[in-house]
């Protein structure tokens, strides 16, 4: 095979058949229905809980009965295989151009935000 694939000048990697094709975009363990059922007790509680708090939770619960913990990565897949995610921030748009000025009511003027304050005793 390595002698084929130097006169093709191809990587062995690509030259060897897989045996199966995959059936989606993601791949899919036997255990994942369990997860999802554990993934879904605490995300019922709350529906706002992102991947990473519902990975703490979930691993908690784990950990209270003496079972190893889930990989944050597995969580996190088998959210977005079921919908389960957020959805990502929503950056709004402002209307008025950036320029780099700073507008100022009056010429000559500057704007400061700390008070300098010093405390006497008599």
């Amino acid at each position: 095979m390595a002698v084929v694939c130097r006169a093709l000048k191809v990587a062995r990697s690509t030259a060897y058949l897989r045996s199966r094709a995959r059936q989606g975009p993601f791949y899919r363990r036997a255990e994942d229905t369990e997860v999802l059922y554990q993934i879904l007790r605490v995300t019922r509680q709350r529906a706002s809980y992102g991947y990473r708090r519902t990975w703490t939770l979930v691993n908690r619960d784990r950990a209270a009965a003496g079972e190893r913990p889930y990989n944050r990565k597995r969580i996190r897949r088998i959210m977005r295989i079921n919908d389960l995610m957020l959805p990502g921030k929503m950056r709004r748009r402002i209307n008025r151009p950036h320029t780099g000025k700073v507008s100022m009511p009056s010429s000559n003027q500057r704007w400061c935000s700390d008070g300098f304050n010093i405390k006497c005793l008599n």
